[in-house]
């Protein structure tokens, strides 16, 4: 959403499950934190589509956060649901449902985006060192000892 501005630092303080009055607020806590995770998740494709490294270690933290209270929030949906199973019956459980699978697909697109983004340097460092030459063998031009103690490239998922 062009313009639209995100506090991703905001967080929302724990609560216990004796804080929600029903399992019907619970569930629509759990919609309520997937539709924010939906709104981060976005603007982090955004983000790795402009290649925006600062911005993207900035949303990170309230991406974490997110998921920790979803997960949070899922684990106290799952013991109401074992309680009262005519709650999987609601119409809000399927929308749940429905957000966390398009969460899901989401960050397997993003995953996409950085595994491709890796790749693509990956391709243009072995351009610059190729790997053709071992750590200690003579440079073709005469210029001394290619050696690349200490240098690697990971990838983090």
């Amino acid at each position: 959403m062009p313009g639209t501005q995100i506090d991703f630092h905001q967080q929302e303080p724990e609560r216990a499950i004796t804080d929600y009055h029903s399992e019907q607020d619970i569930l629509g806590a759990c919609i309520l934190t997937a539709e924010e995770m939906i709104e981060t998740v976005t603007a982090e494709t955004e983000i790795l589509k402009r290649f925006e490294g600062g911005k993207l270690l900035e949303i990170l933290p309230r991406k974490e956060s997110l998921t920790g209270e979803l997960l949070r929030k899922m684990a106290m949906l799952k013991r109401a649901t074992a309680e009262d199973p005519d709650l999987k019956d609601d119409s809000r459980y399927t929308i749940l449902k429905h957000y966390l699978q398009k969460l899901k697909l989401m960050n397997y697109s993003n995953l996409v985006i950085i595994e491709g983004s890796l790749a693509y340097f990956k391709d243009f460092l072995n351009c610059l060192y190729p790997s053709n030459y071992e750590n200690g063998q003579k440079c073709p031009h005469g210029q001394g000892v290619y050696t690349f103690k200490g240098l690697a490239l990971r990838k983090e998922i």
